[in-house]
């Protein structure tokens, strides 16, 4: 068993205990140390920082994502037309350490420019915590792509100091989302009613109270801001479908199907219901 105390004051040193291999124990050279139990971290046993995701939506369906997430695990996240994506990204170390990089790992997806990435808030009590919020509304023409995968990263100043001033790496932590745009689907913005919906998606009120059969009231009275609002009627193309067939079936035009969804008007023609 190993005490550390804290050197120059720094920290309150930790208590770990290592296991060695012995003569036959077939773990390794005898002597040599195959593993440690920390029995008591103290304030200087430093952990990395960890990335937390939480709150979002804005109102629909209340919080969507609250979790640590570990690095380079997606996590699948909705996100829908209307209110909008919005939730609030949180790095959290040691009250000691300081975050001296966070931000969005690689480049925005190419449907996701319009997202802004506001900058960090650094907490005073507790302190450890600096968070940023990320927003991003999505067009109506993009429900059915791919997801989307969006990373953040983060790395502390705990790196060492060489002579020549440069800072090595900290410590650091990613956390990854695979944001789905929901087909058909309408995240209600707060005052809007059935009118504004079907005006949004280019027709009218009564197609959209059609599909939403707990809805009572045809003007919409009874629509909360974050509500989900069905605006179609998901299909699965079967075999021998052609666009213009399922337009007339539906009292769609061709442009209305691609504005509704997005792989369809990325795939070609001849390829669908092949």
């Amino acid at each position: 068993e190993l005490s550390a105390r804290a050197i120059e004051g720094f920290g309150g040193g930790f208590r770990a205990r290592f296991t060695a291999a012995t003569r036959g124990s077939g773990l390794g050279t005898s002597g040599a140390v195959v593993g440690v139990e920390i029995i008591d971290p103290g304030s200087g046993y430093f952990k990395p920082p960890h990335i937390v995701i939480s709150e979002g939506g804005r109102g629909c369906e209340g919080p969507l994502f609250e979790a640590v997430l570990g690095t380079r695990r997606y996590h699948p996240m909705d996100a829908y037309p209307g209110v909008g994506l919005e939730f609030e990204v949180i790095v959290a170390d040691n009250p000691f350490d300081r975050i001296r990089h966070f931000s969005i790992e690689g480049d925005l997806p190419h449907l996701m420019l319009s997202a802004t990435f506001a900058p960090p808030v650094e907490s005073t009590s507790p302190k450890g915590l600096v968070s940023r919020t990320f927003r991003w509304d999505p067009p109506r023409n993009i429900a059915g792509s791919r997801p989307l995968a969006l990373c953040f990263s983060a790395e502390d100043n705990s790196g060492e100091v060489l002579p020549s001033g440069t800072q090595l790496a900290g410590k650091s932590d990613a956390a990854c989302l695979m944001v789905t745009v929901v087909r058909c689907a309408y995240a209600v913005r707060g005052g809007e009613t059935l009118l504004h919906v079907a005006a949004y998606y280019g027709t009218n009120w009564i197609q959209i109270w059609a599909a939403n059969v707990l809805l009572q009231d045809p003007e919409g009275s009874d629509i909360a801001e974050g509500q989900l609002v069905n605006v179609g009627h998901t299909y699965t193309l079967e075999r021998g479908d052609e666009l213009l067939g399922l337009a007339r079936k539906f009292g769609m035009s061709e442009e209305g199907i691609h504005e509704l969804n997005y792989d369809v008007a990325q795939t070609p023609p001849e390829l669908l219901g092949a």
